[in-house]
């Protein structure tokens, strides 16, 4: 009855090239059984993107799809760590039982029309841009997120995901380039905080969209409250802060937001 051990299983079953009835049964009863008190693994991220995996070598490519997304839904602040085999530079040949480029390109080749290889391609990609502190992976998940975009115009993700490469990225987050150069608090502001304010307000517009085609999307609310804190706009910080614990559901991450809001309102 440990949820754990079925997973487990069903990683060594996908490396024996077992029936894939076999493996996706013993990650169905992984998830069926999951308790985060009794398990390693706090969400069903990396149950989805196995299963997903073993869908493609079935050539069960909607199915693939579909259960690509729930593993990005899972957290989509952190969706790339779905995606990630061990290394620091993307695959480029496909292997059994992880994701690679070429597997996402075989994707786009049997869907052309659909957005989502698109989209997990620059997730996949967005993984390993945190390897290289230039930035010089960044345009080639820009670019695969655009391509979603233009596929599927109603879709909120694209935005949301693009605007994540500039405020929590390779671009403008914590551990980029421009973010060391920035003194935050030297007075007046320096052209390289000026040029990193500049990223953090491009993904500001990334995330409007985002909100603009999806209301209630939570997570595009509490991205922007922070691309507003770091550009000091507090009183911006405040409203999304609070339009996002309005609409999230999960207390660890209402609390969060309760103290992110909390030092908003002290800024």
């Amino acid at each position: 009855d440990r949820s754990d051990f079925y997973l487990l299983r069903a990683n060594l079953e996908c490396l024996k090239r077992a029936d894939a009835h076999a493996v996706l049964s013993d990650i169905d009863k992984s998830i069926q059984l999951h308790h985060v008190g009794d398990s390693a693994y706090k969400t069903f991220q990396n149950h989805y993107a196995l299963k997903a995996r073993v869908e493609l070598d079935s050539n069960s490519y909607g199915d693939a799809l579909r259960d690509l997304g729930l593993a990005a839904a899972e957290d989509y602040d952190d969706a790339s760590n779905a995606f990630t085999d061990g290394k620091t530079k993307p695959s480029q040949q496909s292997r059994p039982c992880v994701w690679t480029l070429a597997d996402f390109n075989l994707l786009a080749q049997k869907l052309p029309q659909d957005f989502r290889p698109y989209l997990y391609k620059g997730i996949y990609l967005d993984f390993y841009s945190r390897f290289n502190v230039e930035g010089n992976g960044a345009p080639d998940t820009l670019a695969a997120y655009e391509r979603a975009a233009q596929l599927a115009p109603e879709s909120a993700l694209p935005h949301y995901f693009s605007a994540h490469v500039y405020i929590s990225g390779v671009l403008g987050g914590m551990m980029s380039m421009p973010n060391a150069k920035c003194i935050d608090y030297a007075v007046p502001r320096s052209q390289d905080c000026l040029k990193l304010d500049e990223l953090h307000s491009r993904g500001v517009q990334q995330l409007t969209a985002a909100i603009a085609l999806d209301p209630t999307f939570t997570a595009a609310y509490e991205e922007r409250a922070e691309a507003f804190f770091q550009l000091k706009q507090y009183r911006q910080a405040i409203r999304d802060y609070t339009d996002a614990l309005r609409l999230e559901t999960k207390p660890k991450e209402k609390g969060i937001l309760y103290n992110d809001r909390g030092l908003a309102c002290v800024n």
